[in-house]
Parts: structure tokens; sequence; C-alpha cells
């Protein structure tokens, strides 16, 4: 079957300001929890909800394997060619005329049509695609936007609204389409009552690619605009930054002298010493008139500025004994510019540890983020 991105593929604004106007009108359910959150931590079951486990389908040798996604290891479903999931008994999870479908996926190739997801278990063509790299819902829809290269994560969702019958394509929280679903295209067949992915129909051949997907969650109702573009996992869009602010690990040491516990905060990788005391700060002679004290040189873009010393100061201190069940807070201090803390406990019996807490430091330049740091184990021996 030939297709191309005809112009008429493209919705109208006038088209798109009438779907937002019906939406408007009538009011939908909105589904704040998924029905069903499939992770594949070696597993197709979902850990939200009771709905059924996924089943491998298609071209065999889908395995689990670690894939990094947006700077972070994670376990991914990774499928062949011809390969991927349904879920039977997609009704006992989802209505199949109104729902959201997010999934967070990767292709292999680009080129072509690319399945996503078939409402009809392989009795047509229609369905979810990507093509060419752009999100499209066959035949007739494409999005806007080249989002889906090859190897690029990205998270698509599909909404269908029984009420208005509009169907609505995102990536990565942005939208792609909307049209109006006159022919129940979108709706999951109550004949066979399947949702596949990426499993290619036996009407035509060839619109599949490897590649992996990380996530998949049901919802019982569509997602508003605002809902999908806060969902958790959406990806940071082609020439967006995604810098993350520095996080200074650390040290927490816990000393027991018989009346107190005591210790310090420190940079991790330094031992639990108490550091250097600052040398003695001189107060120098000011400049004569003519003379211009020369600033100190500012940290080209590309030093690395360390912000540990932000960290050593004023650190939230809990000491707590183990217990049974629940740990008890003994008491709490905050550290001094030293990071030194103490919290007084006469005859401690038990085991004891303390706890720097998280603290964000808000700079001209930017956040520091001062992580949570836990001690060892401390038993105070018998007095």
């Amino acid at each position: 079957m030939a297709r191309t991105r005809s112009g008429t593929a493209r919705l109208t604004f006038a088209l798109g300001a009438a779907v937002a106007i019906l939406i408007a009108l009538v009011p939908s359910a909105i589904a704040a929890t998924p029905a069903a959150d499939y992770r594949f931590q070696n597993t197709l079951t979902t850990s939200e909800g009771t709905a059924p486990a996924l089943e491998h389908a298609g071209a065999p040798g889908n395995t689990f394997e670690n894939e990094t996604v947006n700077g972070v290891s994670r376990m991914v479903l990774r499928f062949l060619e011809g390969g991927g999931v349904l879920l039977r008994g997609a009704s006992s999870v989802i209505p199949g005329d109104n729902y959201t479908i997010a999934a967070l996926i990767r292709f292999d190739q680009e080129s072509g049509y690319q399945r996503i997801a078939d409402f009809r278990d392989g009795a047509d063509d229609t369905g979810w695609y990507s093509h060419n790299g752009f999100l499209s819902f066959f035949p007739g829809v494409e999005g806007a936007d080249k989002l889906l290269p090859s190897n690029r994560w990205a998270q698509v969702v599909l909404t269908r609204d029984a009420a208005s019958k509009v169907v609505t394509g995102y990536v990565d929280g942005v939208q792609q389409f909307d049209f109006t679903d006159s022919s129940d295209l979108a709706i999951v067949d109550p004949e066979f009552d399947v949702l596949r992915f990426f499993i290619d129909d036996a009407a035509v051949s060839g619109e599949v690619s490897s590649g992996s997907i990380a996530r998949l969650r049901l919802y019982p109702a569509p997602l508003t605009a605002t809902e999908v573009s806060q969902l958790e996992d959406n990806q940071p869009l082609p020439g967006t930054t995604t810098e993350e602010p520095p996080v200074v690990e650390a040290n927490v040491t816990i000393k027991y002298n018989g009346e107190y516990f005591n210790g310090y905060v420190r940079p991790q990788g330094e031992d639990g010493n108490p550091p250097p005391r600052p040398p003695r700060q001189i107060r120098q002679p000011s400049p004569a008139p003519t003379e211009t004290a020369t600033p100190a040189p500012s940290p080209s873009p590309t030093q690395t500025v360390d912000h540990s010393d932000l960290c050593d100061d004023g650190r939230r201190i809990v000491v707590k004994k183990e217990r049974p069940g629940r740990d008890e807070v003994v008491g709490k201090d905050r550290s001094n510019y030293r990071g030194y803390w103490r919290v007084t406990e006469p005859d401690a019996a038990g085991v004891y540890y303390t706890v720097a807490k998280k603290k964000v430091v808000e700079l001209d330049t930017g956040t520091v983020i001062c992580a949570r740091a836990r001690s060892q184990g401390l038993r105070p021996p018998r007095q």
C-alpha cells in the first residue's frame, strides 16, 4: 500500500480550534492513576492495579536488557523486528473507546512505517505508527514534528475521548495531531479485545522495526493536554538543555564520649577528622587612591566549581536509635560552618546512627544539591 504525507493529512488551524471547543464543552473523567503500569523489570506483569500480564508475541527473541534512558540505566524489554507484546482482555483494563496509552519507546530505524499499536489484532493496516520519524495514525493523520528518529527514546501518548470521538497524539508531552475518529479506527475492536504493540498486521507486511520499550501505562480515560505534559518519563525534546544541578555527596560521622554524640559532615572521600581551622584573616591596608585593586578571576565556563564547602554548614542532623519497626529519634542539631554537630544523650545503650538531611542551596549561578547522608551504626561501650 503506497502512502504519502498529503496536505489533507495535516489538520488545519480551524479544525483544531473546533476540536478544542468541543473538548471544552464535553467534560471527561480524569484518570490520575493508571489502570496498568508495565515497567519491564524482568517481568511482563503490571506494577499498578490488577491488569493481566502482557504476552510475548510476533517474532521470537524478546529479551530484558539494561539500556541508558536519558542518562540513566534502566531495565527495558528489547524486541526484534516483527516482535512485540500483546494484552488480551484489554476491555478489563481500559474502555475500548475511552483511554490513554503512554509508552516510553525507542526504534532502531526511522525510514518508513513502524507499528506502535494495533487495535484490531492484525486484521487490517489501520493504527498507530511512527512514519519517517513523525508520529502518525494511519490512515490520514501525521504529526507536525520529527521527534522519533532512530535510537531516540521518546514517550508517545495516544488518547481517545468516547464522548467527542477525538483522538490526540503526543510525543514527550507535546501535541502532534488530533482528529475526530468518526470511523472508530482507534477503538479496541470488541471482537478481538486485544491490544498489540510493535507487531505487524497481515494486510501490509514490513512496517515494523526492532527496538526497546521501558514503560507502558494504560489509563481508563483520556488525559488532558496539561496532564500529558506533566507525565513522568517525558524525555527532553531535541535542542533543549538537560543540565542537572550539581550534587555534592557527603560523609557524616558519629562518635560518643559518654555524655553526647558528635561528629562532622564532610565531602565524600574525606575522612571524619575535624577540618583544619580557616587561617586567621589579617586586615590589609586599603590601596592608595591611585591604585586599582585587581578582582579575583571568575571561573571559566569549562572549570569545575567546588561546592563542597556549601554543604558542611547548616546541615540538619538527626541522631536515631535502631528499634524494631521504626527507629527512634534521639536528638537533632544543625552543623556549624566546619560541619561539626553535637547531640546530648547520657547513658546511651544500643545502636545509633546519624542522618544529614538533604540541603538545597540557591546561588546566583544556579542550584546546588547537598545529598542526604547516613553514618555507619555505632554501639557505645557500656560505661
